[in-house]
């Protein structure tokens, strides 16, 4: 395990970096800053990983284990079974050694295992921890919903109101919902990163139903299949607060009471689009030029230490926007069919009466099944069409109709209108 200082623009900040196998989301973000021109070392220090686990996945070669030994591989081969005990044994290597030598039959040294799980420390002393948490310049963006009663139109409307913070600069953007839902949270995030005019590493939000399914004390996370393809989409990394401490995302919750104090007091609006045009005049103005009383103090106001951190933001050309996206659950019938939008679309037999998840956007359908995909269908083209019925219900072919004469085409009785003319006298027409 090695270490490492580096001097960065909020001090000196000591990285542990161990080698490790990275996630999805990560190893995409380690290519999307490389193609923004990033240079090795500012990915390591950002990702907080070594410079030669970067230079490894950029050369398509991944780690395979975070150790020579054999040991420190079945660690690293089952690192969310050690990481699990380690929160129930509350961080006791000793008792995880016992544990895993009663379970597994698995004898390893303890201070291999106190090695392995110096991450899992940190993480502990993180949220314990009740001084503010500072981060590098885009790294973090920290989300959240507030709530307030607007007069809109002479009327008292509540609303809810998405508002974003940028975890180095605190600048702020905010807008405003009639309602609080999945597609809300992921305007709000598209829409900041428009305002910001970049990405940041990852997102920090709370335990809200749009977005997470379960979070275990101490313990798993599971997203939601819509938050986890928002983040596979635009490769950001999700981060979910503790649940019952606030204070692991303070910037935000703190946010949200200034929009209310401050933004919202006292203001009469005549439609929701003319408040969301103010709080957008609002972030740029009074917000951008309060002064700030923390770790810098040469550059005291968001609009000043924004001009640095927006250096350090990912562009957003080339990210296909998620906002229009929505997670369903359906029943597959007994013919293997599901229904969408008015149309069938044909499945798996296997997934007969079973449920399954369903990301649906404009064009595309992705289907999963417990969290495993299972098939992406084209809106257009996957469309079930069934094919006509061949055969009589007795199994027999039916038989072709027998061709008809040229004579018994023709109407016998049918005469040109000058017949009638002739007959009867006048015009006929």
């Amino acid at each position: 395990m090695k270490h490492r200082k580096h001097q960065s623009i909020i001090g000196t900040v000591q990285l542990t970096c161990p080698e490790k196998m990275l996630t999805e989301i990560e190893v995409k973000l380690i290519t999307d800053l490389a193609k923004a021109h990033r240079s090795i070392k500012a990915i390591a220090r950002q990702l907080h990983i070594s410079r030669n686990t970067v230079r490894r996945y950029l050369r398509g070669r991944a780690p395979t284990g975070q150790g020579r030994s054999e040991a420190m591989k079945w660690l690293n081969d089952n690192r969310s079974r050690v990481r699990e005990l380690f929160f129930t044994d509350e961080g006791n290597c000793a008792v995880v050694q016992r544990d895993l030598e009663s379970s597994s039959t698995q004898k390893i040294n303890l201070r291999q295992i106190q090695r392995f799980c110096r991450p899992f420390r940190r993480q502990i002393k993180e949220v314990q921890a009740f001084c503010r948490y500072e981060t590098a310049p885009g790294q973090q963006m920290q989300i959240d919903f507030g709530e307030q009663d607007v007069m809109i139109a002479s009327q008292p409307v509540h609303i809810h109101f998405f508002v974003a913070v940028l975890g180095f600069s605190r600048r702020i953007f905010t807008k405003a919902y009639s309602h609080e839902n999945q597609a809300a949270w992921f305007d709000g995030i598209e829409s900041a990163f428009s305002f910001f005019g970049g990405v940041p590493v990852s997102l920090l939000s709370d335990n809200c139903r749009s977005l997470v399914t379960e979070h275990r004390r101490k313990g798993r996370v599971e997203l939601t299949e819509g938050y986890l393809y928002f983040c596979r989409q635009w490769a950001v990394k999700p981060i979910v607060s503790t649940p019952y401490h606030p204070q692991s995302k303070g910037k935000v919750e703190r946010c949200v009471r200034y929009v209310k104090e401050n933004a919202l007091a006292g203001k009469k609006f005549k439609s929701l689009q003319e408040l969301n045009q103010w709080l957008e005049t609002w972030s740029l103005t009074y917000a951008d030029q309060r002064h700030l009383n923390d770790f810098l103090k040469d550059i005291r106001t968001p609009k000043e230490r924004f001009a640095i951190e927006k250096k350090t933001l990912r562009p957003i050309d080339g990210h296909p926007k998620v906002a229009n996206v929505r997670e369903e659950t359906r029943k597959v019938d007994a013919a293997g069919l599901i229904r969408v939008d008015g149309n069938a679309y044909q499945l798996a037999k296997g997934l007969a009466h079973k449920e399954v998840q369903l990301l649906i956007d404009e064009s595309s359908i992705s289907v999963s099944r417990k969290g495993q995909f299972v098939i992406e269908l084209d809106k257009a083209k996957s469309v079930y069409k069934p094919e006509q019925q061949r055969e009589t219900p007795l199994g027999k072919k039916l038989q072709p109709l027998p061709e008809v004469k040229p004579e018994f085409k023709q109407n016998r009785l049918s005469r040109a209108l000058i017949t009638y003319s002739n007959v009867a006298g006048g015009t006929w027409s």
